[in-house]
C-alpha cells in the first residue's frame, strides 16, 4: 500500500477525489436543506447525455458538458420554482429525457464503448495534472465563497422568504447553488461517474444531519464526512483491488449505518443499565 502512494497517477488520484470532496459535500448540504438534491440526480442524468454527445462528436465531454450542464441547472431551477409541487416531477422527466437521449446517442455512436464507460463509473486513476489543479482551484472557490458568503447562505438556506423580505437576493444565490453544483457535477463524473456523482453530493450532508448540531457544526462535519469518505474509498479501493466510485459511495453508506446505528445502540444500553 505504501508502495502505491508513491506512484504519481495514484497521488493525482487521491489529490483530486479530495479536493473534489470539498466542493460536493458542502453544496450538498444546501441543496438537500433548500429541497434540492433532485436537482443534483438531475444534472448527473443530464451530464450523461452531454458525454455521449461529446464522444459522438468527437470533442472533449468535459468541455461540451460543463456549458449544457450549467444551462441544464438553471432550467431546473427554474422548473423547481415556477412549478411548485409539480417540480420534483419536472426534474424526474427531464432526467429520463437525458438518460435515453444518452443511451440514444451512445447507440448511434457504435455502443457502450471504454471511454462511454469511464465517465458511467468513474477513472481518477487516469486524471492529469491540469484536471488535478482544476479540481484544487475549484475546491479552494467553493470553500471560499462559503466562508465569505456564510451568513447570507445560511438566511437563504433556512428561510428565503425571511432572507427576501431582508433585502437578501435569494434568486442569485439559488442560481449561483445551482451553477456550482453543475460544475462539481462535471468534475466530479470522473471520480465516481455520472451513476454515482449525486452521492457524493448527498451522503455526507444527511451524514452529518444524523447528529443534529447546529448549522456550522453540520456543515464543519459535512466537509470531514466529504473528504473521510473519499479517503476511505480509494484506499479501499487500492487495498482490495476495488473499483474507486463504488468503493467511496459503499464508504459513505457504511458511514451513514455506523451514525444512524450508534444512537440506537445507546438508547439500548442505557435501557438495560
Amino acid at each position: 500500500m505504501i508502495e502505491l502512494l508513491s506512484l504519481g497517477f495514484v497521488q493525482r488520484a487521491f489529490l483530486t477525489g479530495l479536493a473534489l470532496s470539498l466542493p460536493a459535500s458542502l453544496l450538498g448540504m444546501f441543496l438537500i436543506l433548500r429541497r434540492f438534491s433532485m436537482v443534483g440526480d438531475g444534472l448527473a442524468h443530464v451530464s450523461f447525455a452531454t458525454v455521449a454527445l461529446g464522444l459522438l462528436v468527437g470533442t472533449q465531454p468535459f468541455i461540451l458538458s460543463l456549458p449544457l450542464v450549467v444551462a441544464a441547472s438553471l432550467l431546473l431551477l427554474f422548473l423547481v420554482e415556477r412549478r411548485g409541487a409539480y417540480g420534483d416531477a419536472a426534474v424526474g422527466m427531464i432526467s429520463g429525457a437525458a438518460v435515453a437521449l444518452g443511451v440514444v446517442l451512445a447507440s448511434v455512436a457504435g455502443g457502450f464503448n471504454v471511454d462511454l464507460f469511464a465517465y458511467l463509473f468513474g477513472s481518477i486513476l487516469t486524471v492529469t495534472w491540469d484536471e488535478v489543479w482544476m479540481s484544487l482551484l475549484w475546491a479552494a472557490v467553493v470553500v471560499a465563497g462559503v466562508v465569505v458568503w456564510y451568513r447570507p447562505l445560511f438566511m437563504v438556506t433556512y428561510d428565503p422568504e425571511f432572507a427576501q423580505v431582508q433585502g437578501l437576493p435569494v434568486r442569485r444565490y439559488e442560481r449561483i447553488l445551482m451553477v456550482a453544483t453543475a460544475v462539481t457535477v462535471v468534475l466530479g463524473i470522473r471520480l465516481v461517474g455520472v451513476l454515482l456523482i449525486s452521492s457524493l453530493i448527498v451522503f455526507p450532508a444527511s451524514c452529518a444531519f444524523l447528529l443534529r448540531k447546529g448549522f456550522a457544526a453540520t456543515l464543519t462535519v459535512t466537509a470531514l464526512v466529504g473528504v473521510g469518505g473519499v479517503f476511505l474509498g480509494m484506499t479501499a479501493s487500492l487495498a482490495w483491488n476495488l473499483p474507486t466510485g463504488p468503493a467511496i459511495v459503499l464508504a459513505y453508506a457504511l458511514v451513514f449505518l455506523l451514525l444512524a446505528l450508534i444512537p440506537l445502540l445507546s438508547r439500548a444500553v442505557r435501557g438495560r443499565s
